[in-house]
């Protein structure tokens, strides 16, 4: 066996058989073939694992499209939500609130209720019954404990109406497990009664002497 150089200057190692020369080559340089394997592998690997990832990505942003938040546009269903009548915590314990709740519900599948005949309607009403059955009585008892928590003053005029609204849906969705949640409360009837000792606040504001004496001897007479 010999040692021969060839023109790139790789070695060659040549070993003499009877007829002729068996040359065995032994280059230094990295073998192309497994280099271009390997390249092929890894660029054929990244190509499956591009398509696996591009559906789930796809589907993921198709999910939250599809599922938007309702809005004052949508057609959703209404449902009673009861009549109550609470005492409020002023100091008199006099004033009561009589009030009456209904609540604009919506689910995942709110875009398809305006699509519904009235007999399917008939039907999603009932579903909205039953999903809502085993809640009632938390809601009863939220309505209630919402509501007894306020004083006279903070139940009358707009902005307190409205800001009642926005705690008592809260405070329900807090409490609805299943299909429906609240978009929005409506009261159709909400009544404040009893005695109110406003009249001696604006007196105590305000100081009039011939006022109090007025009330005083009315008072008086009354017995």
């Amino acid at each position: 066996m010999k040692t021969i150089e060839n023109n790139s200057g790789n070695k060659v190692y040549a070993m003499a058989e009877d007829q002729g020369t068996s040359t065995v080559v032994t280059s230094g340089a990295p073998n192309m073939v497994l280099v271009i394997f390997f390249v092929f592998v890894a660029a054929f690997g990244g190509v499956i694992l591009a398509f696996k990832l591009v559906p789930k990505m796809i589907t993921v942003n198709q999910t939250i499209e599809e599922h938007r938040e309702p809005n004052e546009k949508d057609h959703l269903p209404i449902h009673p939500i009861g009549d109550f009548v609470v005492n409020l915590s002023d100091l008199s314990g006099s004033r009561f609130l009589k009030v009456s709740i209904t609540a604009k519900l919506y689910s995942e599948d709110f875009e398809e209720f305006s699509k519904l005949s009235p007999e399917e309607k008939h039907g999603y009403e009932m579903k909205i019954e039953h999903d809502l059955g085993p809640s009632i009585p938390a809601i009863k008892d939220i309505v209630i404990t919402t509501l007894s928590r306020k004083k006279a003053e903070e139940v009358i005029g707009f902005e307190n109406k409205l800001a009642i609204k926005t705690e008592l849906k809260e405070n329900l969705n807090h409490a609805l497990h299943g299909e429906f949640k609240i978009y929005d409360i409506y009261f159709t009837d909400f009544d404040l009664k009893g005695c109110s000792n406003y009249a001696f606040k604006v007196i105590l504001k305000n100081p009039n002497k011939n006022l109090f004496n007025k009330i005083c001897k009315n008072t008086i007479s009354f017995g």
